[in-house]
């Protein structure tokens, strides 16, 4: 014993020196730590039998072989068989049995969920309210339901969130405007409604213009950008054409520029004398080509120059000239013209000549107004304006006519026909005048017109629309009025202004 003691410690020493004479080990070089990826199994492993995998490092590529114990992670369980039936709400339980060694193991099995049908809209939505729907569970035994509100989407304006170009859709997004609701939605907006691109010059031929495309597309002309027919302005004249020669015209289109000439003839651009030809009235120039004629005749434009200076004894004289062709004459005013009438005595106020009326020329309207010719005559009939040169026959403007008659002694008084309108107070006061006759051409019996007058009947036309205020009142004689018109005439004719009978007791006979 003793002997093996001995022994175990002489080794003990030996291997103590040797460590110290001996050389240590040298390391290896490059020796790297493996990463092994998780392998693959060239024999699979089952719940009895082991199994093989090799792994590859995934640094230096070596690979190694490892044993996979048997293991109850490796049963063949197959598809198992459901021994408690899941519901919407409830677990249910499955049980797997291993092909190999009959090992079992249940497992639970998820809640499957209601199976909801397309729902049924109980309530109607609105614009002002949400509906509601109602979805009922299909499954078999399952009576849940569930009720969900909904509302008609307000779809805003949309925002594109691609752009579409003649090659490639775009798209526009929208969204619901109702507050809480974020549903969206997308269309496809198509490469068929975006425009083409296309030039910016104008591309033309003879008759039409337009801007060709850029973007590849084949297109007719009619769909090419602002295709149209030229619009041409005003044709400028390059060489004037004559009655014998053609000229010529250019014109250009207002919108892309494009230029014409072309020739014309002008049958009505004769060759005229510079030098006028006139008579009194008018002037022109006379053709000197083949084909004779003249210009337009045209009316001379006056300027006047006195050339005599006239009085109320002796006659002047105005020499008219033409400013454009140079016609003049000479015309005499005559002395009369230079008279200035005193409007109240009717005396010239410079030769002292008494005038009882005077012809008015200023603008040849031949108007005539009586001054002095009726005063204190003593008349008791006058017919009025048949008695009057030059009288307008259309109106009587002028009371101051039939004003200046004694009020005492004119007792019958004729209107001639043409007259149309009786003026203010004209016949006002005559308080002799029993007698008026009226023209079948009269339309206006002005305000105050018979006032206060003493006639004792009166036949008014139909032709009068407008009788004024007061036009027949307090015409106290008048008895009868002899209207040719209806009652219901009459009545629009009293409607035309106030009082026109006020203070007179006549009575009035109608056509109907």
């Amino acid at each position: 014993m003793r002997k093996i003691f001995f022994l175990l410690i002489v080794v003990c020493l030996i291997l103590t020196s040797c460590d110290q004479i001996l050389p240590p080990e040298e390391e290896p070089q490059n020796q790297h730590v493996h990463t092994w990826d998780d392998g693959y199994f060239t024999v699979v492993p089952t719940c009895q039998t082991d199994g093989e995998r090799v792994c590859t490092c995934s640094t230096c590529g070596e690979t190694k072989t490892e044993v996979v114990p048997a293991s109850d992670l490796y049963h063949v369980f197959g598809n198992g068989e459901e021994t408690k039936p899941a519901t919407c709400t409830k677990k249910g339980e499955r049980l797997f049995t291993c092909e190999l060694c009959q090992a079992q193991q249940t497992i639970e099995t998820d809640p499957l969920g209601h199976a909801w049908d397309e729902g049924e809209i109980t309530k109607t939505a609105t614009e002002a309210e949400d509906g509601e729907i109602t979805y009922k569970c299909q499954r078999e035994g399952c009576d849940a339901t569930k009720t969900e509100s909904y509302h008609l989407h307000k779809w805003d304006s949309g925002e594109i969130t691609k752009e579409a170009t003649c090659w490639v859709d775009g798209e526009i997004r929208y969204t619901c405007q109702h507050e809480g609701c974020d549903e969206t939605k997308t269309e496809i907006i198509p490469k068929e409604s975006a425009p083409h691109y296309f030039d910016t010059a104008w591309t033309k031929d003879q008759t039409h213009h337009w801007h060709k495309n850029t973007c590849g597309h084949v297109l007719t002309k009619d769909q090419m950008d602002g295709y149209a027919e030229h619009t041409f302005g005003e044709a400028t004249v390059l060489v004037p054409a004559t009655c014998t020669t053609e000229g010529t015209k250019e014109k250009t289109c207002t919108v892309c520029g494009y230029k014409v000439t072309e020739k014309y003839t002008d049958d009505t651009q004769h060759e005229y004398s510079q030098e006028w030809t006139y008579d009194e009235e008018q002037h022109w120039h006379v053709a000197t080509c083949e084909h004779g004629g003249t210009t337009v005749k045209e009316d001379h434009t006056w300027t006047d120059e006195p050339i005599k200076e006239g009085s109320c004894t002796a006659d002047g004289e105005i020499r008219h000239t033409c400013s454009v062709c140079g016609y003049l004459y000479t015309e005499v005013v005559p002395k009369e013209d230079y008279h200035d009438i005193d409007e109240t005595t009717h005396t010239c106020k410079i030769c002292n000549e008494v005038f009882y009326f005077q012809v008015n020329r200023e603008a040849n309207k031949n108007k005539v107004v009586l001054r002095a010719a009726f005063m204190n005559k003593g008349l008791t009939e006058l017919v009025m304006p048949s008695l009057i040169p030059n009288w307008n026959y259309t109106a009587w403007y002028a009371p101051e006519v039939v004003s200046s008659v004694s009020t005492s002694t004119l007792e019958t008084l004729t209107i001639a026909e043409g007259v149309t309108t009786i003026a203010y107070q004209a016949f006002s006061n005559k308080t002799n005048l029993h007698t008026v006759v009226l023209p079948s051409t009269l339309t206006t019996i002005e305000q105050e017109a018979f006032m206060g007058s003493g006639i004792t009947s009166l036949h008014i036309p139909a032709s009068v629309t407008f009788i004024g205020a007061q036009g027949l009142a307090y015409c106290e004689s008048l008895t009868d009025i002899y209207y040719d018109g209806t009652s219901s005439q009459w009545a629009t004719l009293l409607s035309s202004a106030k009082n026109i009978l006020k203070g007179t007791d006549a009575i009035v006979h109608f056509t109907d």
